[in-house]
């Protein structure tokens, strides 16, 4: 966990439920608006999905000796436990108990509902998958099996650590990117729908399916990776939930939105991240992967921005309203970590490609600030014809 100026271990107090504060079960963070009367009414539409810098988080404690009420410390702290394996946690400006406890009899659980404020890098590899209101991008189960795995000739001569915990950071690091990676090719299948349902030329088409294959090619090399480094049978991925998440946002807006802020800034900012992994990294094997990974990338953000000018052509009025607004608010997109840069780095790890979170951070912020922002005002500003 990088600096927090809040930690989980300063957040759990003792006594009570904070005793089983290590104990919290992880469960879906999907938030159900319809089970607590006490949430904030967050209208038709739920939560605003553009507000990323707050997280909504559901961790649920043992009630089989029934709900007594949770110390806050406790169940704040097991929130930033949860929310830290789907994001790293820079920075926390405030918390909030939203709901609970809100019993579970079919498990026996007590669960509460946490929105946290702060600033978030969440690393999410490739274009996140989203349906909805939702926050939390969603991923795959993993499960034993190499059917995703790239061929093993492609990663002999791979560097593997002596370290063994070193080993199982790296390990976890290419699964969890794999994951993120698998969804991605839902994702692009959302994108291709998306375009079709707007009208768009076939280059756009044709472009997006193109991007969906170079995700399974990541997907695969990331699976492959960590089952090079070891420590645990092979992982793939097994069903991935698309209910909502390929057949809802149709619409210019929502569109969009995602090929500025997913594509535009995450995807560019991947490739920056991707190059200084590249560049930092020691191991030959991994360093190609990561060039390719770059290359990859760009393409996708160039898609973006193609995407935006098509739009700013085929439906002016619109898409330069929201493009107007993204413009606006594209700094809470991109915020700039409160902790130092280089305070969580590990030397050991960054030789092997894991870029610093806060690192990351940084470069997403500056990807806003001096690419997709000076662009994006470049387009408004200019006749463009597609």
């Amino acid at each position: 966990m990088v600096a927090l100026g809040l930690t989980a271990s300063t957040l759990v107090g003792a006594g009570g439920c904070a005793d089983r504060a290590g104990h919290a079960l992880c469960v879906d963070t999907e938030v159900d608006y319809a089970t607590c009367g006490d949430l904030p009414d967050p209208g038709p539409e739920g939560p605003d999905p553009n507000d990323l810098d707050v997280r909504f988080v559901e961790v649920c404690f043992d009630g089989s000796e029934g709900c007594d009420p949770c110390a806050a410390e406790a169940i704040t702290g097991a929130a930033v436990e949860r929310l830290n394996g789907q994001c790293e946690v820079v920075d926390i400006q405030h918390v909030t108990l939203t709901c609970g406890p809100d019993p579970d009899p079919t498990v026996e659980d007590c669960c509460y509902k946490v929105r946290l404020e702060g600033d978030f890098s969440c690393g999410v590899e490739g274009r996140p998958l989203l349906a909805g209101a939702e926050l939390t991008p969603r991923v795959a189960a993993l499960q034993t099996g190499d059917a995703w795995l790239a061929g093993t000739d492609r990663f002999e001569g791979l560097r593997r650590p002596q370290d063994p915990n070193t080993v199982e950071v790296l390990r976890t690091y290419w699964l969890r990117r794999a994951s993120y990676e698998h969804a991605s090719v839902a994702a692009f299948a959302r994108v291709s729908l998306q375009l079709l349902s707007l009208g768009a030329p076939a280059g756009l088409l044709r472009a997006t399916q193109e991007a969906m294959a170079d995700e399974v090619r990541h997907a695969r090399l990331s699976f492959g990776l960590a089952a090079s480094y070891g420590g645990a049978p092979p992982s793939e991925a097994g069903p991935l939930r698309i209910d909502g998440g390929v057949t809802t946002g149709m619409e210019l807006q929502t569109a969009l939105r995602e090929a500025i802020f997913d594509g535009a800034l995450g995807e560019g900012a991947a490739t920056i991240e991707a190059l200084e992994a590249a560049r930092s990294c020691d191991d030959p094997v991994v360093r190609d992967v990561f060039l390719r990974i770059a290359q990859d990338e760009q393409r996708h953000a160039l898609l973006a921005y193609q995407t935006v000018k098509w739009a700013l052509v085929a439906h002016p009025r619109r898409a330069r309203e929201v493009v107007r607004d993204c413009l606006r608010e594209g700094h809470l997109r991109a915020t700039p970590p409160a902790a130092e840069l280089g305070a969580a780095e590990d030397d050991a790890l960054r030789r092997h490609g894991l870029v610093a979170s806060n690192r990351r951070a940084w470069i997403r912020h500056e990807s806003w600030s001096g690419v997709v922002a000076p662009i994006l005002a470049t387009m408004l500003a200019s006749g463009l014809r597609y």
